[in-house]
Formats: C-alpha cells, structure tokens, sequence
C-alpha cells in the first residue's frame, strides 16, 4: 500500500513540474505587434519635448533596443539624435504625436536562429492632406523568446 502511495505521488510530482509554466520558457513575442509597439512608444515619446535625446537617457529604451546599439547611437551624436537624423525614423523632421501615423509591418524573415529583418513602413500624413512615407528595414535578435532591435536601416538612402 505504501508503494502505490509512492509511485502515485512521484506520478503526481512528475505530472505538476510537466504542466507548471517555467520562468525561464516564456511566450515568444511577436515581431509585428513587438515593431508596433516600439514605434508607436518613440514616436509619442519623441514628441515631447526634449525628444530623441530623452529617449536615450532613460531606461526604458532597453525595453526594445540592445545596450550595445543604444550606445552605438549615443556615440554618433553628431549624427542621430541631434534634430539633424533620427536613427529610428530616418528622417529629419519628427512626428509630434501619433496622429496621423500609420505603422505598417511586413513580412518578417528570419535570417538566422537568433535573427529576424523586417521592412517597416510609416506613413505620417498632415492636415493639409499631404502624405510621407519612410521605408524601413529594422534588425531584430531574439533571445530567449524576447526581441530587441539591433539596427535600422533606411531602404530608400540620401543622395
């Protein structure tokens, strides 16, 4: 009587630590609704004031991007987050809210084990009516089942 007690309690035991969620086995996130939220998150938070070089000071930019490409950015100062390029939106002048802002995600590719492309499209159109786009391809790793963006490349360069 006390083996079968045993054996169904290690069954049980066995059963529990099977259907138990693990910390270190998390959902992977999805990279459209992950690239959606990132951008919509940097664009209300460019537009305030202080814009991209606020986003760069906090924490919570690490939230989506790699420490080691957040101080790639800062390094190049000169270049991003000046007002002259943002890094992010490839562009010189901002949106100042997410009016108007369209996010669009395309196919995402996985590259390799670890990363994942995807082409983003963010269409900002103004009261006048007038439309722009900027054509995006932005790196993401994944570790773990959590993404961070590594680089953004802009498609359509400046001459």
């Amino acid at each position: 009587m006390a083996w079968q007690r045993l054996a169904g309690t290690v069954c049980l035991f066995t059963a529990a630590f099977f259907f138990l969620p693990h910390g270190g086995h998390c959902a992977e996130q999805n990279p459209e609704q992950f690239l959606k939220e990132f951008y919509t998150w940097y664009i209300t938070r460019d537009g305030e004031a202080g814009g991209a070089l606020k986003v760069f000071h906090g924490e919570e930019i690490y939230k989506y991007v790699e420490k080691e490409s957040v101080e790639e950015i800062k390094a190049l100062r000169n270049q991003y987050a000046t007002g002259r390029l943002n890094y992010f939106l490839k562009q010189s002048d901002t949106m100042s809210s997410m009016s108007g802002v369209t996010i669009s995600v395309g196919e995402v590719t996985r590259m390799d084990t670890y990363t994942l492309v995807a082409p983003v499209i963010i269409i900002y159109t103004y009261p006048s009516g007038y439309i722009r786009y900027t054509h995006i391809v932005v790196v993401l790793r994944e570790k773990d089942g959590v993404l961070k963006i590594v680089k953004c490349i802009d498609i359509y360069p400046e001459a």
